[in-house]
Order: structure tokens, then sequence, then C-alpha cells
């Protein structure tokens, strides 16, 4: 049984890539949307966005999988594989 829900960690991507990227709380981020393409999206408040994730559920993205993830929901899927292999 994974120790977070997915609907919990794209709960915490989103709030950090708000965070990150300075956006309004009122924005709507789809799960599947391309990160890339929001607004203020660079590869440096992308990382720190990784690296909060990282932090938060104490886990490690593979540095070949860190700049393929796009969207939340590969972001998610990744940090709940990683969970579930403890």
């Amino acid at each position: 049984m994974p120790v977070a829900s997915r609907e919990e960690v794209e709960t915490f991507i989103v709030a950090a890539l708000k965070r990150e990227l300075e956006l309004d709380d009122s924005l709507r981020v789809d799960p599947e949307a391309d990160v890339t393409k929001l607004p203020n999206a660079d590869s440096v408040r992308l990382l720190r966005v990784v690296g909060a994730v990282e932090h938060e559920y104490d886990v490690q993205f593979d540095d070949s999988v860190v700049f393929d993830v796009d969207t939340v929901r590969s972001m998610s899927e990744i940090v709940l594989s990683l969970l579930e292999g403890r």
C-alpha cells in the first residue's frame, strides 16, 4: 500500500508548481497538461519543483528521467512507484 495517494501527490505537485512558477492560486493545472508550457516555466524552476517533490516524499528521481517528466501525472506516477518500491 502506497504511503500517499495519487491525488495527494498531485495536489502537492500542483502547489509546488504554483509556488515556484508564481502562478495565481485560481489557475487550474490539469494533471495531463505539459508543465513546460505553463507561464513562467523554465528548466531551473521546474528542477526546483522536482527537488521539492523529492524532499517532501523522501525519494530520489533518477537523473535519466528528470527531464522527461512533463506532466503532473507523470511526476506523480514516478513518486508513487518509488514509494511502492521501498
